[in-house]
């Protein structure tokens, strides 16, 4: 009886630490992308603002 609800608290907790860490994942790759979108739109607004000036 121990050892089963050992064994249940044990597989709960790998639970919530995969969806925590697949949530937590998920989250870095949303800003990361976010961020390269962002200088990808800066560095090419910059290029088009220089093309105008020359």
């Amino acid at each position: 009886m121990i050892a089963i609800s050992l064994s249940g608290v044990l597989v709960t907790c790998l639970a919530a630490f995969v969806v925590s860490a697949a949530v937590g994942l998920s989250v870095w790759i949303v800003v990361f992308f976010g961020l390269l979108s962002g200088l990808q739109s800066v560095a090419w607004l910059a290029d088009r603002t220089s093309v105008w000036r020359a």
